[in-house]
Formats: structure tokens, C-alpha cells, sequence
């Protein structure tokens, strides 16, 4: 069964109709580079002081953090305050698998499900214990401290029923399984465990049926003995750190990764009350070296925060999203300078925290007369690949060729894509009245993106209107040629020959 049917007609008026259907092109508007910014659709708000449970991998303790900052209440940071738990850190209560999840949920909720202490509590030296279900990194304990943890953590999962909203991040499909209690684990087990249990437990790479299996059932947990709570689906962009496969651990990774966003897409679709962020997508991406720490496993904290305060303002923040779509429309609907300035003073901290709405203020700035404004502005930016072209605008602006040339020079190359650097380019010659190397621009351009030769030479005869009327018409007559049904072109030609 496909996850949705639709007409035709509607399909075709929903692509025309959504602003995100297409991938942007390099330039302006470019919503996935440097770092990716994928459409949000908040289906429900997160009532101020709600109760949130949060369960999964690292991307749920971020989440977690930033949830307390705005004054929602979170019972899987309740647990440290715990004695048993005080000298642990968060990390501790990740959870990575699709099974593992619902067990926790299951021993917590389902009547007919216990946890079964002497078989899932191990000792591993005098006095020494270890839980199974919990991360292998947490030191061995005395008994009476691993069952206390143990207690705490199904009492944790239990507040659940009185969540309002629930975020699981899922991490991994490649696990563990214990053929003595036919129960999927967390992680693998201590390699003393595997030493003393050697046919103990086995190594499962999930199906997606298994994934769908385990994910639904917890679903319908949660529906039938909580409230019925929103739930949140995450996928954590943190890759595999190592496979027990005989193959790459990027094959092994991708497969995983397919599976998980694979099944929350199903599970989106099946349950009413059930709805994706796209995390993963966020930072896979993001361009590598601004995405991932040396060691290529962990999210740099630059990205993590951009992330996660994107969820926030979609979910959480009053206001956030109808506030910052006002904002938006505002500054694209090109306001006087006066007006554009009180927006930046209204909603400076909105703005500067959004690149999007930042490079719509610098646009503004620049074509309302104040380019000095703006590259103070720029100044503290780092100068990516959108705000190279309205840096080089603002200087032209300013007649300060010099400085404009340099920043071209070091940022465009003979294949790249961006276009509006490559227009910011021709228009610095344009100015200069340099035809010769305003044209090599053109042939550059051309040559670094032929499948958009129509765009180019249309607007290339647009800039060279200012200079040369019969070399515009030259340019817009190759547009023609390439896009015949260009009405844009056509209005062109028609008013060099009028005039």
C-alpha cells in the first residue's frame, strides 16, 4: 500500500503551491548550504510548562537541555536528581534501538511485562554489578545500587502517562539480541559478559518490518496507557561508530539510518499523533567540515545549536514561527530603509539569529542606501557563499571596485554554481564599463552551469542595457534561443525594440 494517494491535479498544484518543493540553486535563498535549514512543519505547539519525556540517543539530551532553558519539564533530567544518579552523567540514559525503547516503555507501562532482575543483572566481581539494559560505559556497582538505578529508570519511564509530549531520537538498527531472555539489550554487552556468556547473544541487523514492529507497538503503548500525547520523531545524524558487519561502516550506517527515516515516515502517516523532525536531514546536509568534529562520529556544538533552536522556535517559542513568517514578509515585501530599520530594532534578536531573515535586511540596506550599514553588519559574519554576492553589491554600492574585485577573486572559481555571485561579477565590469571582461564573465558563467545558459544570457542582457543596448539585445536574443517560450525574454526584446 503506497503511504499517500494523490490526484494528479492536487499533486501538481502542491508542488506549484510549495515554496520548498525544488532543491535552490547556489546563491540566494539557498536554504542547504553552508549549513542546512530543511522546512519545518510544526504540526502542534508545546504548551508553555508542559511536561515533555524525551527518549533516545545524544540529539534528545540537546533537545533536553534547551527544553529546561525555556521552562518545560522534562522527567528523564528529574532522574539526576536522584542519590543513584547524581554523579552520572545524562548520557547515561540513552537508549538506541527501536526494541530497546519499547522495552523501557513496556516494563514501565504493560501489566504483563517485568523486568527480570536475575536474569538481566549480571555480577562481574566481587560486589560488582552491571544491568544489561543500560550503557556499558557506567562503572559496575554494588547490587543494591544497580537495582535502585534500575527502579528509578522504570519510575522515570512511567511519568510518561503524564506527558503532554514525547520526543524519541532513533539511533541505530544494527543490535543486540540475548537469547537467554529473548530480549533486545541497549548496547552491546562488557566483552567480560560475552566472555563468561559465550552463546548468550547474537548480533541482529533489524529489518524494517522489525523496526516498523517494535516503533508501533510502543506508539500504541503510549496511546492506550498515557495520554495519547504528541509524539515527536527524530532521526540522530550520528553515524555508526563502528560496525560488526563484514562491510565499510558507511554502508552499514546508510542502511541503518535508510531504515529508521524510512519507518518514522510510515509511522507519520499511520498515527495521528505522530510527527518528524528532520534533524537527520539537517546536518547530513550541511557541508562536512562545519557538520561533523575530527573524529567525523560527533555534531559540532555550532550545529547542534542551530538545530536545536530551530526546533524550539517551531515548537516552543511564542510566537516563534507566525513571528518570524511576519518578519519575513515584511522585509520581502521591500520596505522603505525607515521601516526595515524598526523591524531590525523590533525583532533585532529574531533577525540576526536567522540568516535568512539577516540576508533579506542586508538586501534591504543595500538597495535602500545604506551599504556602509550593511557591511558593518557583515563585518561579524562569516562570509559563506550568500553573503559573498551582497558583499560585493554593497561594495559596487559604494564605487569601491577595488575591495569588490578582491572578494570575487578569492571567492569565485571557473565551476562554480553560484549564480548570484557570477551576476555580481558581470555587474562590477558593467560598472567599470570593462566589455571585454564583462563578456569573458558571461562565457564563464555559461561554461561553469550550461544547463541554465537561457537565465544567464537573459540576465546578462538585462545588465548590459546600462552599458549597451545592441550587446543587450545580443544577449537576450541567445537567451531566445535557448529558452523560446521565456515571456520574460520576450518582454525584453520587445522593449529594446520599441525604444
Amino acid at each position: 500500500m503506497p503511504l499517500h494517494v494523490i490526484s494528479g491535479r492536487d499533486a501538481v498544484n502542491a508542488r506549484k503551491g510549495n515554496p520548498v518543493s525544488s532543491w535552490p540553486a547556489r546563491g540566494r535563498n539557498n536554504r542547504f548550504e553552508p549549513l542546512a535549514r530543511p522546512d519545518i512543519q510544526a504540526s502542534f505547539t508545546l504548551e508553555p510548562g508542559s511536561t515533555i519525556f524525551t527518549v533516545g540517543s545524544c540529539f534528545a539530551r540537546y533537545v533536553e537541555q534547551r527544553l529546561l532553558e525555556e521552562g518545560f519539564r522534562l522527567p528523564a533530567r528529574d532522574l539526576f536528581r536522584r542519590p543513584e544518579f547524581r554523579e552520572l552523567q545524562y548520557a547515561s540514559i540513552n537508549n538506541f534501538g527501536a526494541p530497546s525503547i519499547y522495552n523501557e516503555f513496556a516494563w514501565a507501562l504493560d501489566p504483563e511485562r517485568s523486568y527480570d532482575l536475575d536474569a538481566n543483572i549480571c555480577e562481574v566481581g566481587d560486589d560488582k554489578y552491571i544491568d544489561l539494559h543500560v550503557l556499558n560505559t557506567i562503572r559496575p556497582a554494588p547490587l543494591d545500587v544497580v537495582v535502585s538505578r534500575r527502579t528509578a529508570i522504570t519510575e522515570t519511564y512511567k511519568t510518561v502517562c503524564e506527558a503532554q509530549t514525547v520526543i524519541i531520537t532513533l539511533g541505530l538498527s544494527e543490535v543486540w539480541f540475548d537469547t537467554l531472555t529473548s530480549t533486545y539489550l541497549n548496547v552491546g554487552p562488557l566483552p567480560r559478559i560475552m566472555q563468561q556468556y559465550p552463546d548468550r547473544f547474537q548480533l541482529h541487523v533489524l529489518s524494517y518490518a522489525e523496526v516498523l514492529e517494535h516503533l508501533s507497538a510502543t506508539i500504541e503503548l503510549l496511546n492506550n496507557q498515557a495520554r495519547k500525547p504528541n509524539i515527536l520523531l527524530t532521526v540522530s545524524p550520528v553515524p555508526l561508530q563502528a560496525t560488526h558487519r563484514d562491510m565499510d561502516v558507511a554502508v552499514a550506517n546508510t542502511y541503518s539510518k535508510s531504515v529508521l527515516r524510512a519507518v518514522a515516515e510510515e509511522l507519520t502517516c499511520s498515527f495521528g499523533n505522530v510527527f518528524y523532525y528532520p534533524s537527520y536531514e539537517s546536518v547530513v546536509i550541511t557541508d562536512r567540515k562545519l557538520a561533523w568534529e575530527d573524529d567525523q562520529i560527533h555534531v559540532t556544538s555550532d550545529v547542534i545549536d542551530l538545530q536545536v533552536a530551530r526546533m524550539i522556535k517551531a515548537y516552543a517559542q511564542k510566537g516563534g514561527v507566525d513571528l518570524r513568517d511576519k518578519v519575513l514578509e515584511r522585509l520581502q515585501s521591500g520596505p522603505r530603509l525607515r521601516e526595515a530599520t524598526r523591524l531590525f530594532e523590533d525583532y533585532r534578536e529574531i533577525i540576526e539569529a536567522d540568516e535568512e531573515l539577516l540576508r533579506w535586511y542586508l538586501r534591504v540596506l543595500i538597495q535602500r542606501g545604506e551599504p556602509q550599514v550593511a557591511l558593518d553588519l557583515m563585518s561579524d559574519l562569516e562570509i559563506d557563499g550568500n553573503i559573498q554576492p551582497l558583499k560585493v553589491q554593497a561594495l559596487r554600492k559604494l564605487k569601491d571596485f577595488d575591495q569588490a574585485m578582491i572578494v570575487l577573486e578569492t571567492s569565485l572559481h571557473a565551476r562554480s554554481r553560484n549564480h548570484a555571485l557570477w551576476q555580481e561579477a558581470l555587474e562590477t565590469y558593467v560598472d567599470q564599463n570593462s566589455v571585454k571582461e564583462a563578456l569573458e564573465t558571461v562565457k564563464q558563467w555559461v561554461s561553469a552551469t550550461p544547463g541554465a545558459a537561457g537565465m544567464i544570457y537573459r540576465r546578462s542582457g538585462k545588465a548590459f542595457e546600462r552599458l549597451d543596448n545592441a550587446l543587450a539585445f545580443e544577449m537576450y536574443q541567445k537567451s531566445l534561443e535557448r529558452d523560446p517560450e521565456s515571456d520574460l525574454t520576450k518582454t525584453a526584446l520587445d522593449r529594446l525594440n520599441f525604444s
